[in-house]
């Protein structure tokens, strides 16, 4: 059998104008190479150039000299599947022995990766285009998925493709098409009113059986405190600290742990829940079915429903899921409406935003907060535009003196009266006397 060489596409050297070779620059059909010796080995490598133009080439080719030298060199062989290399991706994160990520976050992103598998299958890594990536993003569209949640998978695959740029696998990240701040900005939703939340806290005493007051417990907490539910679950009694006024999230979203300053309403309500306590538990909401194990609750959604049912809440937001289709599955009141209320009241009663976004555990300074989460009550507006008197009052018998107004000098060729001199001049620049000039 012979084997002949392709030489249907070769390499061919580019010149300028002068048909001079232009060094280390070459080109194969519509694409331009940069061909280089890197350091450690014995064979020239050509790297591809993102360029049409030659004008582009040499630009791109001067880039890409620069990042060789400063040693960003990528690895040779072959190229890992999307498949492949995103599983091991995942293996890094659950098998690392300081992740990065807390456990529920790593499943989420394994979740998500597993529909991203299905739709890139095992296309290698560096050969993923935008259009495939525009595919998913639209079909995800289709089904009803909102952009906020699709820019979330589109995050998680960068992350992937992150991870390839730094084991230097791919050279860049490919165009993601992410949707808009404002295409993905969360639907708006009511802000619980004060009356409300006392009344869905008594309800919870009586509608809501035997884990009444269990729930009871957990609504007011996660209302004076703004907690996240998961992060109250596995409160315990040693994060509460009585003597310096603090509680301590070491659950919290991100894996970071924080600190909270206890306000008089959240401390009074742990000081009950202390007194009566269940002394062989170290969780603030033990779950009632542990057994002889010491586990935190898990699961208060019957009750719950049977709370809110109660109150009327199951149908909280059904006058804003008139207006955005994205609300119309979560119409009934939820357990992070209690923190979008801990989040509003406080800053209603004169608590700035910076403080607020430490104490619910935003990194952000407040941006978040302000725009997604507190939301003032047309009350509340109101009360604070008849706050303001902006009219300014003066004695009957003063009257207005008029101020003075200081002429502004002007300098240099802008000045009238330069202007003036220099007209009488003559061009030689000696000053004549008018009736000496000849009529």
């Amino acid at each position: 059998m012979e084997f002949r060489l392709n030489m249907s596409n070769p390499f061919i050297a580019v010149r300028d104008t002068n048909r001079k070779r232009i060094r280390g620059l070459w080109q194969r059909g519509d694409k331009y190479y940069l061909q280089v010796r890197v350091p450690g080995e014995s064979a020239p490598r050509k790297f591809p150039l993102d360029a049409i133009t030659l004008s582009e080439a040499k630009a791109a080719a001067e880039l890409r000299r620069t990042e060789l030298r400063k040693g960003n060199v990528p690895t040779r062989g072959h190229k890992p599947g999307f498949s492949d290399f995103a599983e091991k991706y995942l293996q890094v994160l659950e098998k690392s022995e300081r992740p990065v990520k807390v456990a529920r976050t790593i499943r989420e992103e394994r979740r998500i990766l597993e529909k991203w598998k299905g739709a890139l299958l095992n296309t290698r890594i560096d050969k993923v285009t935008k259009a495939q990536i525009a595919a998913y993003r639209d079909t995800r569209s289709v089904e009803g998925m909102s952009p906020r949640t699709i820019n979330i998978h589109l995050s998680i695959l960068r992350n992937v493709f992150a991870k390839a740029v730094a084991d230097e696998i791919i050279e860049k990240l490919p165009p993601f098409g992410r949707f808009k701040n404002s295409e993905a900005q969360a639907p708006s939703r009511p802000r619980l009113s004060d009356e409300e939340f006392e009344l869905l806290c008594r309800a919870s005493l009586e509608e809501s059986g035997r884990n009444g007051q269990l729930l009871h417990d957990l609504l007011r907490f996660l209302g004076y405190s703004g907690a996240r539910k998961t992060e109250a679950q596995h409160m315990l009694w040693r994060d509460v600290n009585f003597n310096a006024g603090l509680i301590t999230f070491r659950n919290s979203k991100g894996g970071a742990t924080r600190s909270m300053d206890m306000n008089p309403s959240l401390k009074q309500h742990l000081s009950d829940m202390w007194e009566r306590r269940d002394p062989e538990s170290s969780y603030l909401f033990p779950s009632p079915e542990r057994g002889s194990r010491d586990e935190p609750v898990s699961n208060l959604v019957e009750a719950f429903n049977r709370a809110i049912a109660s109150t009327g809440l199951n149908g909280f937001a059904k006058m804003e899921a008139q207006g955005d289709s994205r609300l119309k599955k979560r119409v009934r009141l939820g357990f992070h409406d209690l923190r979008r209320y801990f989040a509003t009241r406080v800053m209603e009663l004169g608590a700035d935003p910076q403080t607020v976004s430490r104490w619910i555990g935003h990194k952000d300074g407040g941006i978040l907060l302000l725009k997604t989460y507190a939301q003032v009550r047309t009350e509340h507006r109101a009360a604070m535009a008849a706050r303001l008197d902006l009219s300014v009052q003066l004695p009957k018998d003063q009257k207005p003196k008029p101020t003075k107004r200081r002429e502004k000098k002007t300098h240099g060729k802008n000045n009238p009266a330069q202007l003036a001199l220099t007209a009488t001049k003559p061009a030689n620049g000696n000053a004549q006397n008018p009736r000496s000039q000849p009529c």
